[in-house]
């Protein structure tokens, strides 16, 4: 189940009951009233996680991926080859050179359109790791 991620990472939303009325376990749908805009709209990198991972074929292929699937919510995780190694649970690498960097080319780092702040006197856009998991041509190595 998304939805305790979603509570979080899931977009914008109009709540339908008080706040912290969610409880663990429960249909999150009968809290909010998601604002989802449609499968070919554009959704930020940093606004709605759980609907970038919905686009991804991975996501739709399983009929068991959820957050969980990659993440421990109880601990941090930064270390993007640990993280890369989740994808060979269900991939197989195209070669040794590769192993370990699916995060990099497949959930890169975008700029986002809605975290923006000034530094110096310019425009600097907080670069957040994308879950639409797809091949990402600019990102391809050699």
């Amino acid at each position: 189940m998304l939805d305790g991620c979603a509570l979080c990472h899931g977009g914008v939303a109009a709540p339908l009951t008080p706040a912290f009325a969610y409880v663990p376990g429960q249909r999150l749908m009968k809290r909010v009233a998601w604002y989802t805009p449609p499968d070919t709209g554009t959704i930020d990198v940093h606004g709605n996680q759980v609907a970038l991972l919905e686009r991804s074929r991975c996501f739709r292929a399983s009929q068991k991926m959820t957050c969980a699937t990659c993440h421990d919510v109880h601990q941090e995780q930064r270390d993007l080859a640990e993280l890369s190694g989740r994808c060979l649970q269900c991939h197989t690498s195209h070669g040794p050179s590769l192993v370990g960097r699916c995060v990099e080319c497949h959930m890169p780092a975008l700029p986002s359109a809605l975290v923006v702040s000034r530094a110096g006197g310019r425009e600097v856009r907080a670069a957040v790791r994308t879950h639409w998991i797809k091949v990402y041509p600019q990102f391809r190595g050699p």
